[in-house]
């Protein structure tokens, strides 16, 4: 019995972990480093700076994250497991579908909180500690503007791969139609998508570069040594989170997109028995019209199926 136990697989809470490590990290480095270009710390400061840097990101990802996350995903995961064990009903599933594709939301939420307040506490020890300024920390603010909306879309992003793991089991498995036809979707809309991925990074972008042009008048009462490459790599930075959080959204777009084709591509060879339904998880509109689909092919199916008895 313990040794079942030891290989027993993970659960959905620790999952949810263990997909929060990488973003967060990464998300936490970007930061360090943008901070340091935009602030333009002094070299003999880099180090001790960097290094509380770490020690903050190292207690928000191992002793605070670990805790918010139980809160937000224990309850959760424990009906997941009886999902996986017991038999459901349709309106039970259509149920849990509904707190899965939530979830993505509350961990995002999570992570910006925490994220931004760890964020927060180090650029205020620019002053606290190590002396640096009121314009170290103003600037520092404004760089954790962006590294934590960062943090808050990829958590989002990562978060919303395992949850579609499940949710896409829970629609193969049945859920109520009545329901699914009235909202459609059960996780955040195409709208808010776009919004989050593309619309916001773009505004944001565009207040860094105004800031950033800002700070080379004379009539800017900030002072800050600032170089060119300085400049030069906080724009590019910029632009490259731009770039890949419109990538982010461009793929998951198209991963309903493209199973809808290979759908109708299977159509075409003629034996409508081979088709497959595409998985969904009914997160989106994208998504609503995968299920759509499935639901025509599965009527096709049906009426050959008399039509042959």
């Amino acid at each position: 019995m313990r040794k079942r136990r030891k290989n027993k697989k993970k659960t959905f809470e620790q999952r949810m972990m263990d997909v929060g490590l990488m973003p967060n990290v990464a998300a936490g480095i970007v930061v360090i480093i943008f901070v340091s270009f935009l602030v333009g710390l002094p070299r003999e400061k880099i180090i001790p700076v960097v290094m509380l840097a770490l020690c903050v990101v190292f207690v928000l990802q191992f002793i605070i994250a670990p805790i918010t996350n139980k809160l937000i995903t224990k309850n959760l995961s424990d009906d997941l497991e009886d999902w996986e064990r017991y038999e459901t009903t349709e309106r039970e599933r259509t149920k849990l579908l509904r707190r899965v594709m939530s979830c993505p939301q509350k961990i995002g939420l999570q992570v910006l909180l925490v994220f931004g307040a760890g964020a927060s506490f180090w650029v205020l020890s620019f002053d606290w500690f190590f002396n640096l300024g009121a314009e170290s920390v103003f600037f520092g603010f404004v760089s954790i503007a962006l590294g934590s909306y960062m943090a808050l879309v990829l958590a989002m992003a990562y978060s919303q791969k395992l949850c579609s793991e499940y949710g896409c089991k829970l629609v193969a498995q049945g859920v109520d139609k009545e329901e699914v036809e009235r909202k459609h979707s059960f996780g955040l809309s195409s709208v808010y998508m776009v919004l989050l991925h593309i619309i916001l990074p773009c505004i944001m972008a565009n207040c860094i570069f105004i800031l950033m042009a800002w700070i080379f008048t004379e009539d800017c009462p900030i002072k800050v040594q600032l170089s060119i490459i300085s400049f030069f790599i906080i724009c590019v930075s910029s632009i490259v989170v731009v770039g890949a959080l419109s990538v982010m959204i461009y793929k998951r777009m198209m991963k309903s997109i493209n199973g809808v084709r290979n759908m109708l591509e299977s159509m075409k060879t003629g034996d409508l028995y081979e088709v497959k339904a595409a998985p969904t998880d009914l997160s989106n509109d994208f998504m609503y019209t995968v299920y759509l689909v499935n639901s025509i092919i599965e009527l096709i199916q049906n009426v050959l199926k008399w039509g042959s008895v």
